[in-house]
């Protein structure tokens, strides 16, 4: 969980006074925490927060493997905005998603779009239905090659 939730929770915003009794607050680097027993949640939301990632396949394929339904939502086609949004992946289309989410499949995807202020923004939102505990059998080293492949995709879309 994000650390500034902790303190988000505990503002007005929240009704004030800190009760927020029935919300764990775990703060970890997600990469490197593991939950207690295999457990496992029912559903898990997870947005806005791909483009930010360093190794984006790898944080996806874990966020898919902890519940049984996630809902996922990054920008659509976003162009590099620099320094402004801090992405560190731009340009996201559908097939990037696949492809790091391989070998999960979504159940469902779309496109929405968002009015912000002057402009439009759309954005994909993808669901995933996973089963019982076990984990996907893709490794972390071929997750990192393909994410390799992503980048070197990009790349040569960028040049070509």
């Amino acid at each position: 969980m994000a650390p500034y939730f902790v303190d988000y929770a505990n503002s007005a915003l929240m009704g004030g006074g800190g009760n927020m009794t029935k919300v764990e607050k775990i703060t970890a680097d997600f990469m490197e925490y593991e939950l207690p027993n295999n457990r496992r949640y029912d559903l898990l939301l997870c947005n806005q927060v791909l483009e930010h990632v360093h190794q984006p396949a790898l944080f996806m394929r874990k966020l898919i493997n902890l519940v049984e339904t996630s809902i996922i939502s990054v920008p659509f086609n976003w162009r590099n905005c620099g320094k402004l949004c801090n992405h560190v992946n731009n340009n996201i289309i559908l097939e990037t998603l696949l492809g790091w989410s391989a070998p999960h499949k979504p159940i469902h995807s779309g496109i929405v779009t968002e009015k912000m202020n002057y402009k439009f923004n759309r954005r994909i939102i993808l669901v995933y239905k996973t089963s019982g505990t076990s984990m996907s059998s893709t490794t972390d080293e071929e997750m990192i090659a393909i994410e390799g492949v992503n980048a070197m995709e990009k790349i040569s879309k960028r040049n070509g």
